[in-house]
């Protein structure tokens, strides 16, 4: 399955803010990397942060909220990007089977078509 071109600007910004999400919290915050760093940023980003964490920094704090529009408008238009991507596999599955289905349909709307002229 290869990846749509759409995807790899985006997927590539997601993964500076999240390096540069860990970088900075770990400079301002002096949290760990993985443990807090990480953790963070990818609440944040996911829209799934609930506050048992937060920055006591000012400058950690600017560093949430950039990393809160970026990575939030970013994830959303990877999000729209996914879902065209599902609805036209969608659309392909439904011509794919109103192909496979025609010959049933005209076949029923045959014996429809006689059974109403018989009642006539």
């Amino acid at each position: 399955m290869e990846i749509d071109k759409r995807l790899i600007v985006p997927i590539f910004l997601l993964t500076v803010v999240y390096l540069g999400g860990m970088y900075g919290f770990q400079s301002t915050e002096e949290w760990s990397y993985f443990d807090s760093a990480f953790y963070i940023t990818m609440a944040v980003t996911s829209v799934a942060a609930y506050g048992g964490q937060f920055p006591q920094t000012e400058s950690g704090k600017m560093l949430l909220m950039a990393i809160s529009i970026i990575g939030v408008a970013n994830m959303l238009y990877i999000f729209s990007i996914l879902a065209d991507l599902m609805s036209r596999h969608d659309d392909k599955n439904r011509e794919m089977l109103k192909q496979a289905l025609s010959p049933l349909v005209k076949a029923q709307s045959q014996l429809y078509s006689k059974e109403k002229g018989d009642e006539l």
